[in-house]
């Protein structure tokens, strides 16, 4: 008993399977660039408010100096107090 193999379908199989192989390829290389472009959206709106709020806190500094030197005095003291116990 001989077995004689045809080697069109394993072809077509083969094409088949590269065209799917480069079809996913590609599909992962615009999700890829679509998620680079919202992360780079997401660090823009963030460094934004990341400045808006420099602009609140150093405005609120100048407003009232001795209120800030007062609060990191006693932070000061709570973080010396409580490493003096170790």
């Amino acid at each position: 008993m001989t077995t004689e193999l045809n080697s069109a379908p394993v072809v077509g199989c083969k094409e088949n399977l590269v065209n799917e192989i480069r079809g996913m390829v590609g599909n992962a290389g615009e999700l890829l660039d679509q998620a680079g472009q919202a992360v780079a959206t997401e660090v823009g709106v963030v460094a934004g408010k990341a400045r808006c709020m420099s602009a609140a806190t150093r405005q609120y500094v100048h407003r009232n100096p001795w209120t800030i030197v007062g609060i990191a005095a006693t932070a000061g003291l709570v973080i010396g107090a409580l490493l003096s116990r170790r």
